[in-house]
């Protein structure tokens, strides 16, 4: 009880409020009651303050007190935003015309403006350390891609003949050239006498001849173990694989004592001779 009135108990512990006027004297705790059991009581003289003062009460990092001072200087700042539309008192247009000063005027408005102001007319030539320009090729330097001729060299490469896409005519050769060719006339001379077919007096190969060695170089040479066959028969008991145009070389000897090789070419499943050769010396007619 305290100041003549009840104190509420919560979870066994007593809360006691300050109160005057309600009976009892003030400031004194006349008894304490925890459950409804009687707690003894040392001294019934309470000291309590309530503070009246900001300043009488502590400040945290997110409860603070300000000045006078600082308040009068924080509502003495500017409102403005930053923003051009909430400036007051702006011009609406700045109007101004061109004008072009004579000589008198720019000297004029030198002297105005104070000692060491330029003379500077505005030109090229009155500038100082003007870098060198170059007016001539000889002036600049080369590199890989951009090389210099002269005269010389124009004159030597024009001269130089243009080969015609179809080939050179023989009309652009000159004569010393032309003379270390045939004629037509010599080339038919010597047509003339080359024999029509080959014969055993001529020793020529013939058309036949030529088209069927030209048809025989896709044929394999069948051979005796590397060596050429002793007889025909040997060469048709081969028991090898064989192909169209496959040839092979038989030797044998004739009434003179030569070995004679003959050459057998393999068509429509046969063996088929289409010359002989000899090793004996060639004459001075072959």
């Amino acid at each position: 009880t305290f100041n003549g009135n009840a104190v509420p108990v919560a979870n066994g512990v007593a809360q006691i409020t300050a109160a005057t006027g309600t009976g009892g004297d003030e400031n004194v705790i006349e008894s304490i009651s925890v459950n409804n059991v009687q707690q003894a009581i040392s001294s019934k003289n309470v000291n309590i303050t309530v503070p009246t003062n900001l300043a009488d009460l502590s400040a945290d990092s997110t409860h603070q007190t300000v000045t006078s001072v600082e308040k009068a200087a924080w509502d003495a700042k500017s409102s403005f935003s930053g923003n051009y539309s909430d400036l007051q008192g702006k011009p609406s247009t700045v109007n101004y015309t061109q004008q072009s000063l004579t000589s008198e005027q720019q000297a004029q408005a030198r002297t105005n403006i104070g000692a060491g102001t330029s003379n500077f007319g505005g030109t090229y030539n009155e500038l100082t350390g003007k870098p060198s320009i170059p007016t001539a090729l000889a002036d600049l330097s080369d590199d890989s891609t951009h090389r210099l001729v002269t005269d010389a060299e124009k004159t030597a490469w024009g001269a130089k003949y243009d080969k015609p896409a179809g080939g050179i005519p023989s009309t652009d050769l000159a004569s010393n050239i032309l003379s270390g060719y045939a004629t037509q006339a010599s080339l038919d001379a010597v047509t003339a006498k080359i024999p029509a077919e080959a014969s055993s007096s001529n020793q020529l190969a013939d058309k036949a001849f030529v088209n069927s060695s030209i048809a025989s170089s896709t044929g394999n040479l069948i051979t005796d173990n590397g060596d050429s066959w002793s007889s025909l028969s040997d060469l048709q008991n081969y028991s090898g694989t064989v192909n169209t145009n496959d040839y092979a070389f038989v030797s044998t000897t004739d009434g003179l004592g030569n070995t004679v090789y003959s050459r057998y070419k393999y068509s429509n499943g046969s063996w088929v001779k289409e010359y002989d050769l000899n090793n004996s010396s060639f004459t001075q007619a072959q």
